[in-house]
């Protein structure tokens, strides 16, 4: 498992309403914790963007998150 903070930086908005509503929600690396200094030095970069209904981009705020990366069989 690789352990990553990162931080939400951006909120794209589509401009819909309701249901309609979709959030592009953009996460870069957060370079003030030493959580990412296990894999920082050979990955430098981190970014992940993903888009969400409105309701569930509510809950993100601009502030770290912990992302974590999985094997998957």
């Amino acid at each position: 498992m690789i352990t990553a903070k990162v931080k939400c930086t951006q909120k794209l908005e589509n401009g819909g309403e309701g249901e309609d509503r979709f959030v592009a929600l953009q996460f870069l690396v957060d370079d003030s914790s030493n959580v990412n200094l296990e894999w920082g030095d050979e990955t430098p970069s981190l970014a992940l963007t993903m888009t969400v209904q409105g309701a569930v981009a509510d809950q993100f705020e601009y502030k770290p998150y912990t992302l974590q990366l999985t094997e998957s069989e």
